[in-house]
């Protein structure tokens, strides 16, 4: 049969389906002039029997974008306001091969129910076995199915009651976004736990599809027609049994079995018994079409799909990398060709999902954390480096006196002087973390020799019969530490403190030897802040290693000798910072000025702030750049190295 031949088939079956068993045949013949095609669509339609026979027309006669409609005015549609037993119907809300369905209301608990009922020439005979099968489908009772309220009988027709699920259809998303890893996992975890309880009950879905799985809004999924689907009916498959290629396979043709052929499993198509594992191959094409975007078989005629099965599906993480490696493997085995290679039961399924979703969590978490942690620290590294950059400056300027328009530094000056003055700890602690791996691996390599290693465990264990292990707890260390910290801070503004004393003075008015300390050929800066260095890094060594011990032994009191060690910590940090300007931006131009010798400290658009050491105070003094007095030597020295007093006090 060509194409344009089949297409007429469809039309003239839909037809045909909606008439009785006795009138189709002299239908179809009148309407085919062909007597090859009508023999073959009399042949169809003898194999369309049960109750569901019309999904097969949803599958000859419409797409996945919907049913085949009916024609307006159809005497299977209900008015709003009819009552169907206790229920009122409140308006139609689709329309099927099989029947239609129907928003009602409940009076009785004022709740929303969806009524779906048989069409008229189909209700006779199949009414027994379509309330049979809803009747063991409202067995189920889970969170993720959708609930079968009742199953009643009105005019000869049967109503299945259930919820109404608001929302939209999982086909419906998939046309129209991409849904992320994450939400695949989850919503995977929620079907496989639908078909869990179901399969418990001993009902098999048969025909799990994007179509028959409702996303609710508030981010639930349930699963509609359990049970529905369970029902003895034709494949949907029948437009797959007329091939422009091949005839169907015998078995195909002999035992259809109810599904969407693109969903189905092997077993399925070859028209084989169903079990749970089916629900499971059906969920696997679920999954892949929402991981990847696409289904893993795109054959539409069943023998294509049966041999495609056969050879296996692509890896989903080769359709899409952003698949997850372990999702992949997953799909992989839900889709085995043989289900004896795949999960044996859908809880398997769903705690392999549930595996990943948690794994994908925590990494996702985890990622995020290290990047907020990345983010929060550059910020705080950031702010840290402009305050000290401001403290930096602030100390210049008080020392050399300068104020108004000579103080405005940019935040570039700010941070340029910041990071600076954190060159020389940075340093330190990356050659002391150096030289750390080094000792590290030469006393580990140094342990593999045994007279050394006895003598180590030895030692150990005499300290630990001792008692002196105790010394190293956090409760000893903190006082200890915090108290070594403050003597020795004392020490340094004792032995430095005419350094100290000379980078909180004024040039302007202070004495000329008060700033002798400062002298480059002194070099007492230089020591000074490798001093200050080493104790920077060693404190800031030690708090680290405080927290990470009281973490570890779980203790929580004791947090005032540790802010006081993280006091320490920061004034070394100021003492190393603040005077690294001072130390080392001092050399600048001198000028000539009335004979007098001057030095340029800072200058603004039309003027320069100078500073004559040989003046009486106030020795700053603001020029005009166009007073003739001034002359350029192009000398640049440090403005503290032509002190009279060049001798430490």
């Amino acid at each position: 049969m060509d194409a344009a031949s089949w297409q007429q088939a469809k039309d003239v079956i839909a037809e045909a389906l909606r008439r009785t068993p006795s009138d189709r045949e002299t239908f179809v013949r009148s309407r085919c002039t062909n007597p090859e095609v009508a023999d073959e669509i009399l042949t169809l339609l003898a194999g369309m029997t049960g109750p569901h026979e019309l999904d097969a027309l949803d599958a000859v006669g419409a797409t996945d974008d919907g049913p085949l409609e009916p024609p307006d005015g159809d005497a299977d549609d209900l008015a709003p306001g009819t009552r169907v037993g206790p229920y009122v119907i409140v308006e139609p809300i689709g329309r099927g091969g099989m029947g239609r369905v129907f928003l009602g209301s409940d009076p009785r608990l004022r709740r929303k129910v969806a009524l779906k009922c048989v069409l008229r020439t189909l209700a006779d005979d199949r009414n027994a076995r379509i309330l049979h099968e809803a009747r063991a489908a409202a067995r189920v009772t889970h969170p993720n199915v959708a609930t079968i309220h009742d199953v009643i009988e009105h005019e000869n027709r049967a109503f299945i009651v259930m919820e109404y699920v608001e929302g939209e259809s999982l086909a419906a998303r998939l046309k129209r976004e991409r849904i992320p890893v994450e939400r695949v996992l989850a919503i995977g975890r929620q079907l496989a736990s639908a078909l869990s309880a179901a399969h418990a009950k001993g009902v098999i879905h048969r025909d799990l599809k994007p179509a028959n799985i409702q996303l609710t809004p508030d981010g639930g999924v349930k699963v509609l027609d359990f049970g529905i689907a369970n029902a003895p009916r034709v494949a949907t498959s029948v437009a797959s049994t007329i091939s422009t290629h091949r005839a169907p396979t015998p078995e195909v043709a002999r035992a259809p079995q109810p599904g969407t052929p693109p969903y189905m499993a092997p077993e399925q198509l070859l028209g084989r018994s169903a079990d749970e594992r089916s629900d499971i191959f059906s969920l696997g094409v679920v999954l892949y079409e929402m991981a990847t975007g696409r289904r893993p078989f795109t054959q539409t005629e069943t023998a294509d799909l049966v041999m495609a099965h056969a050879k296996g599906a692509p890896r989903a993480d080769r359709i899409d990398r952003a698949v997850p490696r372990p999702l992949a493997d997953i799909l992989a085995r839900a889709l085995s060709f043989d289900p004896k290679a795949r999960f044996q039961t859908a809880a398997d399924l769903g705690a392999a999902l549930e595996s990943i979703e948690r794994t994908h969590y925590h990494a996702r978490l985890r990622s995020r954390q290290k990047v907020r942690r990345a983010a929060l620290s550059s910020i705080g590294a950031v702010l840290g480096i402009t305050f000290l950059g401001v403290v930096n400056s602030a100390v210049y300027n008080l020392v050399l006196g300068r104020t108004g328009t000579f103080a405005n530094d940019s935040l570039l000056t700010y941070l340029r002087w910041g990071a600076l003055s954190l060159t020389g700890p940075c340093l330190l602690l990356l050659a002391s973390t150096l030289l750390g791996w080094v000792l590290f691996a030469a006393a580990k390599l140094a342990s593999t020799w045994r007279p050394l290693s006895r003598t180590v465990n030895s030692i150990t264990d005499k300290l630990s019969r001792s008692g002196l292990q105790t010394l190293t707890s956090s409760s000893v260390l903190v006082p200890v530490i915090a108290i070594g910290g403050t003597l020795t801070l004392a020490f340094v503004f004792w032995d430095y403190g005419a350094l100290i004393q000379s980078w909180f003075s004024y040039i302007d008015s202070s004495p000329h030897e008060r700033f002798s300390p400062l002298n480059p050929e002194m070099r007492l800066a230089p020591r000074f802040r490798f001093s200050v260095a080493v104790l920077t890094v060693a404190m800031a060594a030690l708090l680290v290693s405080l927290l990470r011990l009281r973490a570890r032994e779980g203790v929580t009191d004791g947090r005032p000798g540790v802010y006081a060690v993280a006091a320490l910590v920061a004034i070394y940090v100021l003492l190393n910072s603040a005077p690294y300007r001072v130390f080392y931006n001092t050399t600048v131009e001198r000028i000539e000025r009335a004979g007098q010798r001057c030095y340029m400290i800072g200058e603004d658009q039309n003027r320069l702030l100078l500073n004559c050491p040989d003046l009486d105070p106030p020795r700053n003094r603001i020029v005009s750049k166009s007073d003739a007095s001034l002359h350029f030597v192009g000398v640049k020295e440090s403005i503290f190295s032509q002190r009279r007093d060049t001798t430490r006090p």
